[in-house]
């Protein structure tokens, strides 16, 4: 498995989080005000980790973090890009204050990404707010959440699950290779015309 520095990095970083933060989350604070003072993607992927570490701990937090900055939520992987936030939503809200939790139910319901604001995307408005709301403990849901739930679930089945990793496939060429070894500049153009 070829994984590169980025994501050995984050992993690593990850890693270091658990060891440190685990029996003592207090040490995990220097990190987490240095990463929150960063607006990156990779600055956030790492902060909202380090609050996993210990989601009863930074559950005040990390949920008032992403109810009062909601730019934040958009933290996951290429096939799920809500994976991170939405578990931290999932570990986190059942330890919340009321006010919190109503705060950021507030921004997950009217959460949208860039690309669901474009015009080409109109059938998959929701669908992030679905895989964000899912999350949220459905003991605590308002009506209208649980409402809204039932109808993105109508419309998309299921919210995204965890990330699948990478995968390679295999792309064959339509035109058999004995075939191709003949074929002219024209034969490529008219098959380019056909295939494309």
């Amino acid at each position: 498995l070829n994984v590169g520095l980025g994501e050995a990095y984050l992993v690593a970083c990850e890693t270091a989080f658990q060891r440190i933060g685990t029996n003592d989350p207090d040490s995990l604070r220097p990190f987490i005000a240095e990463l929150r003072s960063q607006p990156l993607y990779t600055a956030n992927h790492l902060l909202l980790s380090a609050y996993l570490v210990a989601p009863v701990f930074f559950a005040e937090e990390a949920l008032d973090l992403l109810g009062t900055e909601p730019d934040r939520l958009l933290c996951g992987f290429e096939d799920s890009a809500h994976w991170v936030s939405r578990c931290v939503i999932e570990q986190c809200s059942p330890h919340c204050t009321e006010e919190t939790f109503k705060r950021l139910e507030r921004a997950v319901l009217g959460y949208t990404t860039p690309f669901e604001r474009s015009e080409q995307s109109s059938d998959c408005r929701g669908h992030a707010a679905y895989c964000l709301a899912s999350g949220l403990a459905s003991s605590r849901r308002s009506s209208l959440t649980n409402q809204q739930c039932t109808e993105w679930q109508k419309r998309f089945s299921e919210p995204d699950g965890p990330p699948r990793g990478i995968r390679a496939y295999s792309v064959i060429s339509p035109i058999p290779k004995e075939e191709a070894e003949s074929f002219s500049d024209d034969d490529w153009l008219r098959a380019i015309t056909k295939h494309n």
